[in-house]
């Protein structure tokens, strides 16, 4: 269900044309990712804070899937009922940011809930199987998208039924998880105590990890690379002749071709340890920003696009597992949460001054977009170096908790 919703709303080709349709700045398309961010982190921390002391995890995470749908029904319906008005792009950014906060809320327990449920031996291939079957319907999406752009362009009828269609398919996506059996683990303690000092004092110990440190620093690259994601298409349809419904449609299908490649690879086959899995993902993205930058041909679009597909699809597959072994805890719920807020820099500001350079420099054409990319390659290389600094070693501390999720899945 998740994936037929995603290709609208997250690292999305068609969204940036949408809102050039409506009248919306670079800037304030370079500000979608980052909102995207601002809301992961913020609510991230709440919500580690609500249910990092829970034994049981699972009505929270069917909670928060439902309240990510809503925000996208209601743009649909406000486009339905408000066809002309010239406030829909404040609307949407309203909607996107009440979506990411409903997301912030919901990644760091859907991340805790899934390296719970499944043992340690089983994580790589169940989160392959999960996602291999969540990008197909990507692809899917993706030519429905592409079908309705090419038909209907962006007119508001058709926008409005897409944006419904994708708010129905995230709150949908709750449903699956009442079919899941939440084994409870003994750790031989009872659950740590729920105090806002409590969990300061956790907050603390996970900044004061510089092993981990360097691992979501690393993570300025994934912002790179989102943000080059929010303007490729826009540059290949403005500078070189590319249609709106091939970049809305095309590109995210060759992204998600590309994603579905490196999860059979990576995470079904599970080739390569987590470090160097984590060094192929970032040397791809590099390798796509770097190619974007000279850039002129539809071919050349495609071949970047695959490249991000591969980044991104090692990033969702490898993020999960390796944050629990650098870590060294079995329940790392704080880790996503904090990694996410210290990350908030990164993600935030990248994609805003990426298209604070373009609107600047647009007088002179595709240059603008070239510099942009260029100072995002510069950001990937950044993270590669600190990704190669990380120790991937630990062992966890909780021990006697692994071995028990072990027996249980045997």
């Amino acid at each position: 269900m998740w994936g037929l919703a995603l290709p609208l709303v997250l690292e999305s080709t068609f969204l940036q044309l949408f809102l050039l349709h409506l009248g919306a700045s670079h800037t304030t398309i370079g500000f979608i990712p980052a909102i995207f961010a601002a809301g992961n982190a913020l609510f991230s921390i709440a919500a580690s804070f609500l249910t990092s002391h829970l034994t049981h995890k699972r009505r929270a995470v069917i909670i928060a899937h439902i309240a990510c749908g809503i925000p996208f029904i209601f743009f649909g319906l406000y486009l339905l009922f408000f066809p002309r008005q010239n406030s829909a792009v404040m609307v949407f950014l309203f909607c996107y940011s009440a979506f990411s906060a409903a997301l912030g809320v919901t990644y760091p327990v859907w991340m805790a809930f899934l390296i719970k449920i499944f043992s340690p031996v089983k994580t790589m291939q169940a989160l392959s199987i999960m996602l291999i079957m969540q990008i197909a319907a990507r692809i899917i999406a993706s030519v429905f998208i592409l079908s309705i752009v090419t038909k209907f362009a962006f007119l508001p009828l058709s926008s409005a039924i897409i944006f419904i269609f994708t708010g129905v398919m995230f709150a949908l996506g709750a449903a699956g998880f009442l079919f899941v059996r939440e084994v409870p683990v003994h750790t031989g303690h009872i659950n740590k105590a729920h105090t806002f000092s409590s969990f300061l004092r956790s907050g603390r110990s996970v900044i004061a990890d510089r092993n981990f440190v360097r691992f979501f620093a690393s993570g300025i690259e994934a912002s790179a690379t989102v943000a080059a994601i929010s303007f490729f298409a826009s540059y290949a349809v403005e500078f070189h002749n590319i249609s709106a419904a091939a970049a809305s449609g095309l590109f995210a299908g060759t992204i998600y071709t590309g994603s579905i490649a490196s999860h059979i690879i990576f995470g079904w086959f599970n080739v390569l340890s987590l470090k160097t899995k984590f060094i192929v993902s970032k040397s791809c993205g590099g390798a796509a920003i770097v190619l974007l930058i000279f850039a002129s041909q539809i071919s050349h679009f495609i071949i970047i696009s695959f490249l991000i597909g591969i980044e991104r699809s090692i990033q969702q597959l490898a993020y999960p597992p390796a944050v629990k072994q650098i870590s060294g805890h079995h329940d790392a719920t704080d880790y996503f949460a904090i990694a996410q807020l210290f990350s908030l820099p990164f993600s935030f500001g990248i994609p805003v001054i990426a298209g604070l350079i373009i609107d600047i420099l647009h007088k002179h054409g595709a240059l603008s977009y070239r510099i942009t990319f260029s100072f995002l390659a510069v950001c990937a290389m950044i993270g590669v170096y600190f990704l190669i600094k990380t120790d991937f070693n630990r062992k966890t501390k909780t021990s006697r908790t692994t071995h028990y999720t072990e027996e249980i899945s045997q």
